[in-house]
């Protein structure tokens, strides 16, 4: 097991990061693919001529910049002040380390789990891939997204942005909210991180619901 402790800015805090890989990694290290890169560029070297050697260079740098790290049943953890405020689990993790675009995807699907002050589950949300942007600390989920809340809601879409800079859930895609009393449909969906106070600014369409919850 692997341990990994970080410090990035989530939801306004500063955020403790703990990361626990419970996988075999296998690791396709910047070290190897220079030397790899630059063998076989002195090789080549040898059978063109010299006003090809510049692209050849920047060709082994592009290459070394773009190495990542693939993971198997991943579990990160969001604290703040030591308690646990998200959880996130995936059965497999693409980290590219690229200096241009270093982000994190989620393949095979995901899981989310929104956490009060108390360690009480707030929400959960699945999805089948994912993507994690540092850059933009922007977090995207897509492809059968779907959000259940501990007040008997649940929020389906097909793609949903989760910035955490902002503190903000939203969409521009068409979504779907079930409540105990009634079906909403509309797109302008934006809300806080866990899914407690939410918004649709377009509603398309509202019937009544007669849905039993059935936990979450």
């Amino acid at each position: 097991m692997l341990k990994e402790s970080l410090r990035i800015d989530i939801l306004g805090l500063r955020f403790d990061r703990l990361i626990i890989l419970t996988f075999v990694i296998k690791l396709k290290s910047t070290f190897m693919f220079k030397l790899l890169s630059i063998f076989s560029c002195l090789t080549t070297i040898f059978l063109i001529s010299c006003e090809d050697v510049s692209y050849i260079e920047e060709e082994v740098i592009t290459r070394a910049e773009t190495y990542y790290e693939i993971a198997d049943s991943v579990e990160i953890l969001y604290s703040d002040s030591a308690v646990v405020r998200v959880r996130i689990k995936a059965p497999l993790l693409y980290n590219y380390s690229d200096s241009k675009n270093p982000r994190r995807e989620f393949p095979k699907g995901i899981l989310v789990e929104f956490f009060d002050g108390n360690k009480n589950v707030q929400s959960r949300m699945t999805a089948k891939k994912a993507i994690q942007y540092d850059k933009t600390n922007k977090f995207i989920v897509e492809d059968s997204v779907v959000v259940k809340s501990k007040n008997n809601e649940m929020i389906e879409t097909e793609g949903l942005v989760w910035d955490e800079s902002t503190q903000k859930i939203y969409s521009d895609r068409f979504i779907t909210i079930t409540t105990a009393t009634e079906i909403i449909k509309g797109y302008g969906f934006e809300s806080d991180y866990d899914f407690q106070n939410w918004e649709l600014k377009k509603v398309t369409g509202e019937l009544e619901s007669d849905r039993v919850s059935s936990g979450f």
